[in-house]
């Protein structure tokens, strides 16, 4: 992940000439690539300092510089100040992490399982070893858990993505929840999206990725290798005007595959695939448009080679549109691995995206009628020359804090004179000219 200040945080397991061969740590990476030797122990933190670490899988920084690690296997969560150095330990009642978010009031969410079962926690006010947790309820007959992933997009609403690897009966669900950590029934199928997942698949795990607007990528495995990638619109539904990609992926390795979206609603997809030769194993990145054909600007005809006989742990975006993608080498002895990929060998640069939007239809909802006192006080009719102030915030149909800009159709009737009406946003100077 990226850091607050620019910086890289991966987890992996530290190599030859750390001093700590084989245990899992958190490396800390300046912006141009170089180890961070000021962070922890010489540019690495670790869960456990004087152990070996059965593995981190996720990590996340809060607002106050402390970063969070979870593992698999792990029932407690590492926290480090921003410095790298262990300064607690909390405890879950789930048997291991697979995901954490942050939110932006400072909690985080974390991904796992209790007891084979897929369990949500929000976790709040971390202090010397206690935590606030609360639990979030999830519906019956999800798959037994074998991989999480849990993303949260602007207006607050948070995606579980739940995949379980059943012999012959591989399921992957996405389960949308509120802010309030309720089953968003508006969602898919009452709050579940069923991914479509190929039954013989060699390793039945979607990859999927959401935007701030609420789009949802897939990357799902298909029969004798290759991923096929649909995207899904605010409301669970296929988007139409996407057209399913199938990329190459090695049979069984298609469990590697990663996705992001870009600020400009590209799509990148990382897989592991013979790129170099016949027998390789590399990973490669693909970069789709928004209506899911290849981008053939990008890398060659669409495709860019990341890692040579490397596989893909994840791939990240930087406000500047630089794509690093980040994992590991094959072999007996695993070494740690990290790309950027920038033009013309990858992405441009980019509009942040946080800062893009879609339309995104929603139904007609009355927020104004002055004769009836709808969206203001009383019932008279406005006088010439008056300002009616209207607020969204109770009325809109849609979480405003995901809302850029809204559509409106204004009428005036009844009126007493001839006259003209100016609509425009609060706390800007009224224009010169009429709607």
């Amino acid at each position: 992940m990226r850091d607050s200040a620019g910086r890289w945080l991966v987890a992996a397991n530290a190599t030859a000439g750390t001093g700590f061969e084989g245990a899992t740590a958190v490396a800390r990476y300046l912006p141009n690539g170089s180890l961070d030797t000021t962070f922890g122990d010489g540019g690495y933190a670790r869960p456990i300092p004087t152990a070996r670490h059965p593995g981190i899988t996720t990590l996340v920084e809060l607002p106050d510089g402390r970063i969070v690690t979870g593992s698999p296997t792990e029932t407690r969560l590492a926290v480090f100040d921003a410095g790298g150095h262990l300064v607690d330990r909390v405890g879950l009642d789930l048997v291991g992490v697979d995901s954490l978010v942050g939110l932006p009031d400072g909690r985080i969410i974390a991904a796992g399982t209790f007891f084979s079962q897929p369990g949500l926690r929000v976790v709040g006010h971390i202090e010397r070893g206690a935590a606030t947790i609360e639990p979030w309820d999830l519906p019956a007959g999800l798959p037994e858990l074998a991989r999480a992933t849990v993303s949260v997009d602007a207006s607050g609403r948070v995606y579980d993505t739940l995949c379980s690897r059943i012999f012959n009966a591989p399921r992957c669900v996405v389960v949308a929840l509120t802010p309030a950590g309720t089953l968003d029934t508006a969602y898919g199928a009452g709050g579940l999206l069923e991914l479509p997942v190929a039954v013989g698949a060699g390793s039945p795990y979607c990859a999927t990725d959401v935007a701030p607007d609420g789009y949802l990528v897939a990357a799902c495995p298909s029969i004798g290798g290759g991923v096929e990638v649909r995207e899904y619109g605010p409301t669970g539904r296929p988007e139409p005007d996407f057209a399913p990609a199938s990329l190459g992926a090695l049979g069984s390795l298609e469990g590697y595959t990663r996705v992001a979206i870009e600020g400009t609603g590209r799509i990148l997809v990382a897989t592991v695939e013979a790129f170099s030769g016949p027998s390789a194993r590399d990973t490669v990145v693909h970069a789709l448009l928004p209506d899911g054909s290849p981008d053939v600007s990008f890398g060659t005809g669409g495709v860019a080679l990341a890692m040579a006989s490397g596989w893909p742990a994840g791939l990240r975006l930087a406000d500047t549109g630089t794509l690093v993608a980040f994992g590991g080498t094959w072999g007996a002895t695993s070494d740690w691995w990290l790309s950027t990929l920038v033009a013309p060998a990858g992405p441009a640069a980019q509009v942040p995206l946080a800062s893009t939007s879609r339309l995104v239809p929603v139904s007609p909802t009355r927020v104004l009628d002055t004769r009836i006192g709808t969206g203001v006080a009383g019932t008279a009719r406005p006088s010439a020359g008056a300002t009616v102030t209207l607020s969204l915030a109770s009325a809109a149909p849609a979480p405003l804090a995901a809302v850029n800009a809204v559509v409106l159709n204004l009428t005036a009737t009844d009126a007493a004179a001839p006259g003209y009406v100016t609509v425009w946003p609060t706390g800007g100077g009224r224009p010169t000219v009429s709607n």
